[in-house]
């Protein structure tokens, strides 16, 4: 889970919480199109955040009998549930919108000094959370590039809130300028227009994190570069001879699984002193089976001994890996 993930879902729901009251209230007075959009957007954030907080919460639930690997994925389930509410905030201000555009009437448009005045407030408290969220994800991107961070992350939750405040930000902005230039021009057109643009907004991220955290919920592999830092660091332990197969899983965000099928140097498993011991053993007149059992029992006792020192070393150099799966061949 990314660093400080709860307090940034807590400081934007609460946020959000605030100005869907007062997003509503200004809409009952003004009867905006575009005010209405931006009170539907808050709600709809106020109500995801509190499902991204839920699977936080689930998240961080240990390994009980039921759930050995622990509840991590429960986050990906309730960040889709916010995807999908997201979504269907956007289809309702779709259809307010659209029958807003069949029914307009013209009529004296009044500067609504109440709806800028909210507006601009909400510009200013989402900036400053989606400034919280963006130096969050900054730091936790490491050598990666944005972009790929944002494709790859394991931690929707954090994106969701910087998604969601970027384009709160853009939508409080955008219905501004509609409500300014519908009074401008003494037209409703361009106050419904901007409603259409913030609902399009709220359809895009709708899509991005589903797909997101669908493929997070089936199990992805971790990005390239760490598949390939870590098939580095295990291809240099000198008990390794070749990695035949290597596979990652997310299991839950800062939660991997690794699946290894590593071929052995063969003195990793009997040295070649001490196999001249055995033959040595055997010239004495040693017994020929129990020796030869002896050699069979080592090997195996190194291999397993093998195997454990080298999952120490991987657990140790990668802490997000919680399950490593090795198979020797």
């Amino acid at each position: 889970m990314a660093a400080g993930s709860g307090k940034i879902i807590i400081y934007s729901m609460s946020g959000n919480a605030i100005l869907t009251i007062g997003k509503f209230i200004v809409w009952g007075l003004t009867r905006s199109p575009s005010m209405l959009a931006e009170s539907i957007h808050s709600l709809g954030d106020t109500a995801n955040q509190l499902l991204l907080y839920l699977g936080f919460k689930k998240g961080q639930i240990g390994p009980c009998h039921r759930y050995p690997m622990g509840q991590g994925r429960a986050s990906y389930v309730f960040n889709l549930f916010a995807a999908i509410g997201i979504g269907l905030g956007a289809l309702y201000t779709f259809n307010h919108s659209y029958h807003e555009l069949n029914s307009i009437h013209q009529g004296a448009i009044a500067l609504s000094w109440p709806s800028i005045a909210i507006l601009a407030f909400a510009g200013i408290l989402e900036f400053i959370i989606f400034w919280i969220a963006f130096k969050a994800v900054w730091k936790n991107k490491g050598d990666s590039s944005l972009l790929t961070y944002l494709k790859e992350a394991d931690d929707p939750s954090i994106l969701a809130i910087l998604f969601e405040d970027g384009i709160a930000v853009l939508g409080a902005l955008i219905a501004l300028v509609g409500i300014i230039v519908s009074y401008k021009i003494q037209s409703p057109l361009p106050d419904i227009i901007t409603s259409f643009i913030i609902a399009t907004l709220l359809m895009v991220m709708a899509i991005f994190l589903g797909k997101m955290n669908y493929h997070l919920i089936v199990g992805t592999q971790l990005p390239t570069a760490e598949r390939n830092k870590i098939s580095d660091f295990i291809a240099a332990r000198p008990e390794v001879e070749k990695i035949i197969h290597i596979q990652t899983e997310t299991l839950a965000p800062g939660k991997v699984r690794l699946s290894l099928e590593i071929e052995f140097h063969g003195e990793r498993i009997g040295s070649n002193e001490e196999l001249r011991h055995d033959l040595k053993v055997i010239e004495r007149g040693g017994h020929l089976a129990a020796t030869l059992i002896e050699s069979r029992d080592r090997a195996i006792r190194n291999l397993g001994k093998s195997i454990d020192q080298l999952e120490k070393e991987i657990y140790r150099e990668f802490p997000d890996i919680v399950l490593v799966d090795l198979e020797p061949n």
